[in-house]
């Protein structure tokens, strides 16, 4: 899924560029509105992780590792998102494990295009 840029954005007198009769700006809110966040618990490498609702179609922002508080030695937070690919309707998953501490969650942001 390509986003709409906001740089088409520009007032011609008076109105907002239209796209099949629709405006820019109708079309890039709707986009918005399929914005989803999920959270789940870390998984080893190459291991489904369970996201209710999202499908194969859909377009994967952001998979961020929350590292669990007691391992100090490991960074807060790790982005996974270049490791991460959604598999099957409702499953995505991870080249890197993501549950280095019994605690680690991860945060999962999508756009959900239904």
């Amino acid at each position: 899924m390509t986003l709409r840029s906001t740089a088409r954005l520009k007032a011609s007198r008076g109105n907002l560029d239209t796209i099949d009769g629709e405006s820019y700006l109708d079309k890039m809110i709707g986009e918005l509105q399929g914005l989803t966040v999920s959270t789940a618990a870390g998984v080893g490498a190459n291991t489904n992780i369970a996201v209710s609702g999202i499908a194969t179609e859909d377009t994967l922002i952001a998979v961020l590792v929350f590292k669990d508080p007691a391992a100090a030695t490991q960074a807060a937070i790790v982005n996974e998102t270049a490791t991460s690919s959604i598999t099957s309707a409702g499953n995505i998953q991870s080249t890197n494990a993501t549950n280095v501490a019994a605690n680690d969650r991860l945060v999962i942001i999508w756009f959900n295009k239904n």
